[in-house]
């Protein structure tokens, strides 16, 4: 982009200098109308036939209104609230900040409370380019310096109207959205083709490890049947066991369970691993619960420690991961089983529980259907290659 001729001190910081040329506006002196709540009104009805009530919650992060949401109300509750092509809508409370353009719907919609419409002077602005101002750095602080001066995570129409908006002559506006379309367009197809690479990717080493882990290296060696059906042939030298006779399996059952009163404040106690810590490249603790001292030492045979490797059997059944060197202490919470004493390559076995075989075992042996879970015993009759 080239530069401008002449710039200009906006005299706000957040967003400092601006072409000569351009003007900084307050929000309510580029609108057609002032600014206006939505309907006070639950949603509850999905009628196609009537307006779609759009909500906080409807927006998606890539500004769209999501297809699994739907909402509706009756037109006499909706029609003070219908909205017109290029309104701006404005979050108030819940994601405070968040925007959606109403643009290129087929069909009436209107808006909750929560929400605060900005209908544009088209004269002055364009609800585009309004609306592209409200993504960008500039916007972000404002928003943030509102929170700093209020207690309340919120913003009301009253400070709505007070935004800073630069303003480009409107031919200008027009180009700079034009472009604008361009490039972030061409970023979306970027982002969603390595988003499809990230997703060959993975499969691609989910392949690789069941391949390893079942087959071996030598494609050439000799075979035999393994008995397990979703294995087939295994190398003819290799031998198949149950998990139980390779390592020592334990989990937090009966009187070593915990309740509310036992979770603690960081420092206060060990941290206690739920399904949320284990991601795709292993043990995450950014984010953790801490169990009291007492309940920790009570449960000696589940202190989680260097290579051992952990699993849940409930509700999302099937995450694994193996403990990494660290200098932390920690436990399981009731949805884990912990291998120790493992007669193999820790990291051996590791990449046998990641494996869809693995996954293919415990998903035939589970049970429940509103939260899944697979016992101790049947995660020890496990086939081990």
């Amino acid at each position: 982009m080239n530069q401008y001729e002449k710039y200009k001190d906006s005299g706000i910081p957040w967003i400092g200098k601006i072409p000569a040329h351009w003007e900084i506006r307050k929000l309510k002196y580029v609108l057609e109308s002032e600014l206006k709540y939505g309907a006070g009104e639950p949603g509850i009805e999905e009628n196609k036939d009537a307006p779609r009530y759009i909500r906080i919650t409807d927006i998606g992060e890539d500004g769209q209104l999501k297809d699994d949401t739907f909402k509706s109300l009756p037109y006499e509750k909706a029609k003070d609230y219908l909205l017109k092509e290029g309104d701006v809508l404005f979050a108030a409370s819940g994601t405070v900040g968040k925007t959606f353009l109403f643009k290129g719907y087929v069909g009436k919609a209107c808006y909750a409370g929560y929400l605060v419409r900005a209908r544009v002077n088209n004269r002055l602005i364009t609800s585009s380019f309004l609306y592209l101002f409200t993504k960008s750095v500039s916007y972000i602080s404002w928003k943030n310096s509102i929170f700093t001066r209020s207690t309340i995570a919120n913003i009301g129409a009253s400070k709505y109207k007070m935004l800073p908006v630069p303003l480009p002559p409107l031919a200008e506006q027009k180009k700079i959205v034009a472009y604008l379309d361009q490039k972030t367009s061409q970023i979306d197809q970027i982002i969603q083709a390595k988003k499809r690479l990230c997703e060959l990717l993975e499969e691609e080493r989910k392949a690789i490890i069941s391949q390893a882990v079942s087959k071996g290296l030598n494609p050439e060696v000799a075979r035999k049947d393994s008995g397990i059906k979703w294995i087939g042939e295994i190398p003819a030298h290799w031998e198949v066991r149950k998990m139980k006779y390779i390592s020592k399996i334990y989990g937090r059952i009966g009187f070593k369970g915990y309740t509310t009163r036992d979770i603690v404040k960081k420092g206060e106690g060990a941290i206690v691993i739920s399904p949320s810590n284990i991601k795709e490249n292993g043990l995450n603790l950014s984010d953790c619960s801490y169990l009291s001292w007492d309940k920790y030492y009570e449960s000696p045979e589940i202190m989680i420690f260097e290579d051992d490797i952990i699993l849940s059997k409930t509700g999302t059944i099937g995450k694994t991961a193996i403990i990494p060197k660290n200098h932390f202490k920690m436990t399981l919470n009731p949805q884990f089983v912990v291998f120790k004493e493992v007669q193999l390559f820790p990291k051996y076995l590791y990449y046998q529980t990641a494996c869809d075989f693995f996954k293919h075992f415990l998903y035939s042996e589970k049970t429940g259907s509103t939260i899944p879970t697979i016992s101790q015993e049947k995660i020890g009759n496990f086939s081990v290659l």
